[in-house]
């Protein structure tokens, strides 16, 4: 995604790359679980570049 918030003083253009990855126990003892880990990358121009990274990691089980 790329763009910017003009609305806001001294906003830059910025960069967004995202990534899921998606993971579905097979069938057996933990067939209910499901791992999910999405990174996110944001870049800013400017003066001084800026970077944000975020790792998140999710894991749902279901229960019924």
């Amino acid at each position: 995604m790329h763009g910017s918030t003009p609305h806001v003083a001294q906003q830059y253009a910025q960069d967004e790359y995202a990534l899921n990855v998606q993971w579905n126990a097979p069938k057996g003892t933990f067939e209910k679980l499901r791992l999910l880990v999405r990174y996110g990358h944001v870049q800013q121009a400017g003066p001084s570049d800026q970077h944000e990274n975020e790792l998140r990691v999710f894991a749902y089980y279901q229960l019924r």
